[in-house]
């Protein structure tokens, strides 16, 4: 009761300088909260802006496993896993298989690199090699 909600919806594309700007016009407004961005490189460009406002930002999307550094990245969350743990899933897939020798396509964005590095060292832990 007597609480008035207030939210802004933007829409960035794929663009982390978007991110940027719009990142900047919310902390201007005094939100105490962002929803997004969704991408792994969007959340780094806002990062930039809303942990120096102390800001706390979620990402549905953003998975890479350096963004579970707290200190770099202080106000970020998700509400998804970290690579690390899908890359435990792929590789444990891949073992219960019987497969050994795999190849592997990746992106060579920042999403694609830390799925890689992350499938990499699971892939070795089982035994599996990668091509």
């Amino acid at each position: 009761p007597n609480t008035l909600l207030t939210y802004y919806i933007q829409d960035i594309g794929a663009n982390p300088s978007e991110a940027i700007s719009q990142s900047l016009l919310l902390a201007r407004r005094g939100v105490p909260a962002v929803v997004g961005p969704v991408f792994n490189e969007q959340v780094l460009a806002v990062n930039s802006v809303l942990a120096g406002e102390t800001i706390p930002f979620n990402s549905y999307g953003a998975s890479a496993v350096q963004l579970s550094n707290g200190t770099t990245y202080p106000s970020f969350f998700r509400t998804i896993t970290d690579d690390i743990f899908q890359a435990r899933a792929m590789a444990e897939t891949c073992r219960l298989f019987g497969w050994d020798f795999v190849a592997a396509l990746f992106t060579t964005d920042f999403y694609g690199q830390s799925g890689r590095t992350s499938f990499l060292n699971q892939a070795g832990r089982n035994r599996i090699k990668v091509t």
